[in-house]
């Protein structure tokens, strides 16, 4: 498996061989499979890589929450 964090508010991953795509949900506390975001997963990949030139990427992310304290 690979893995690829965009900043502070994404955790993604994918197989190797790029039959499993998936996020980590902050909120339900687990990771939740979405093949639907394999393509932007792969060019995360690859630019977390250097293989490939930054792009806009499009992933599950959540809204921001209110800080704590």
């Amino acid at each position: 498996m690979q893995f690829v964090r965009l900043g502070r508010v994404g955790l993604l991953y994918q197989t190797r061989d790029g039959s499993e795509t998936g996020y980590w949900d902050v909120d339900k506390k687990a990771w939740v499979q979405d093949n639907s975001y394999g393509r932007d997963v792969k060019a995360a990949l690859g630019v977390a890589q250097k293989k490939g030139a930054p792009d806009l990427l499009l992933v599950p992310l959540h809204a921001p929450k209110e800080a704590q304290s």
